[in-house]
């Protein structure tokens, strides 16, 4: 009986069946590399929103407050008008190309008629030079003297792994002429406002906030919010540019 010889492999269809699986496997080390770069950047992504959401969500619970006074409980209209009218914690102060904000509001339910250091509060975008490189951080207000963002106790509420983009707060208001309806309850109130009259505006304000991760700044958010200050502002206006109440 005759053994029929067996052909190997040739060198050349050697080389090409590890050409072939070099190509697979690349295919695949690619695909793997790909995807754990992805996996990657939706983790930073994700951690980035979870710290600037938590930033905005202060921002807005406490600017919210923003004007509240304690006051007993009033049925009239026109007394509770008259008390909103001497509100020492009404203003808001928008300032530094609107990345600061200062409001008060009565923060331990005392004393109504004075405002106290520790109830003039607020937020605005600052350069933290305490770490290297210095970097952009957001920063809340504890206290402070009077209302103007020079002013008073700041500390920082940012991550550190966060830095701070941009930042800035946009009032708008609407005011609702209240003038006739104090005089007569069945009175329409309308919109707009002159000098002379009784005004109660409406106020919100539109919070932009946007942050990047300090060891990878291609990773950046953007948030935005609006917030209803839910403590309206009252004026019996003398001047409406600039606004001057009495």
């Amino acid at each position: 009986m005759r053994i029929k010889p067996q052909a190997g492999v040739s060198l050349v269809e050697l080389m090409i069946g590890l050409l072939v699986g070099v190509i697979v496997v690349a295919g695949a080390l690619n695909v793997f590399v790909s995807s754990a770069k992805n996996s990657g950047d939706t983790l930073k992504l994700s951690a980035l929103n979870q710290d600037l959401r938590a930033m905005m969500d202060i921002m807005v619970r406490d600017i919210r407050r923003a004007g509240y006074v304690t006051s007993p409980v009033i049925n009239d209209e026109a007394a509770f008008l008259n008390t909103i009218r001497h509100n020492p914690f009404a203003e808001i102060n928008i300032e530094a190309n609107n990345s600061c904000i200062t409001y008060a509001y009565n923060k331990n339910s005392t004393h109504p008629d004075v405002v106290e250091a520790s109830e003039r509060l607020g937020f605005k975008l600052a350069n933290d030079t305490s770490v290297s490189p210095p970097k952009a951080v957001l920063r809340m207000r504890r206290s402070a003297s009077e209302l103007a963002c020079s002013n008073g106790l700041w500390e920082s509420i940012t991550s550190p792994d966060v830095e701070i983009t941009h930042l800035t707060f946009i009032p708008q208001e609407t005011a609702l002429n209240v003038s006739h309806k104090l005089h007569d309850a069945t009175s329409v109130v309308s919109i707009g406002c002159n000098n002379g009259d009784k005004c109660l505006f409406l106020r919100q304000v539109t919070i932009s906030l946007s942050g990047a991760l300090k060891e990878d700044a291609t990773v950046t958010e953007t948030l935005t919010e609006t917030v209803r200050v839910s403590n309206d502002y009252y004026c019996n206006i003398r001047s409406l540019t600039p606004r001057v109440c009495i």
